[in-house]
């Protein structure tokens, strides 16, 4: 068995998370609408953040060392979904600029690409998934940022897929790391990877367009 930083369900748990936000976004996606659709959702995210983040450190036992450091990019990554959370509450209240919310969730975005370019083990496979992750981070952050420029319906739903795409890479990822046989150090296996990542791009995007589509059929139909 090879071993690997982390665990199965450090990768299931944040992939469900962004999973379920993206769906929850595209649910009802809209300009300019950042980090929450409605008022509720900072009071979830934010204490769920700082609960994941504490949780990270706990199981670390608050210590960073060689194999816990992993924890920390972990702790760090969640806290940092916490801050659009924030900035999207003192929007409301006209206190920031109804633009930050968005910038600061491509901010939290570019923060989990960048420590994820650097994740996992020195194998070849994990190395692959884990920057490609990275990439789809940052085409998160990228979209992100333009919506807190230039707000529109298409980046809205832009961040709904490509979130989605992440969260299911996660899930992909622990699959691929912890329940299969794979050579981890195969550059055959690399290449597949490669291609898992593009079928689960294109996935996403056809449930996406499905889902549009059905919306769409039922609206056209009540009315």
């Amino acid at each position: 068995m090879v071993e690997h930083l982390g665990t199965f369900a450090g990768h299931v748990i944040p992939g469900t998370m962004f999973l379920l936000w993206g769906l929850w976004w595209f649910r009802g996606a809209a300009p300019a609408t950042g980090p929450c659709n409605t008022a509720w959702e900072p009071w979830v995210i934010i204490p769920a953040t700082i609960a994941a983040a504490l949780g990270e450190l706990w199981w670390a036992s608050w210590r960073m060392t060689d194999t816990s450091v992993i924890n920390y990019q972990h702790a760090t990554m969640y806290l940092s979904f916490a801050v659009p959370a924030i900035m999207y509450l003192l929007a409301r209240r006209s206190q920031v600029s109804e633009r930050l919310p968005s910038l600061t969730l491509g901010l939290g975005f570019a923060v989990a690409g960048v420590l994820f370019i650097a994740h996992g083990s020195h194998m070849a496979v994990s190395g692959a998934i884990h920057q490609l992750l990275a990439i789809q981070l940052f085409v998160c952050a990228l979209i992100s940022a333009a919506e807190g420029v230039r707000p529109s319906r298409a980046l809205a739903v832009a961040r709904c897929w490509a979130t989605i795409a992440t969260g299911t890479w996660f899930l992909i990822a622990g699959w691929i790391l912890y329940r299969t046989s794979y050579d981890m150090n195969d550059m055959a296996v690399v290449m597949r990877v490669h291609l898992f990542f593009i079928w689960n791009m294109m996935a996403s995007g056809a449930v996406l367009l499905f889902l549009h589509l059905a919306i769409r059929t039922s609206g056209s139909q009540s009315s």
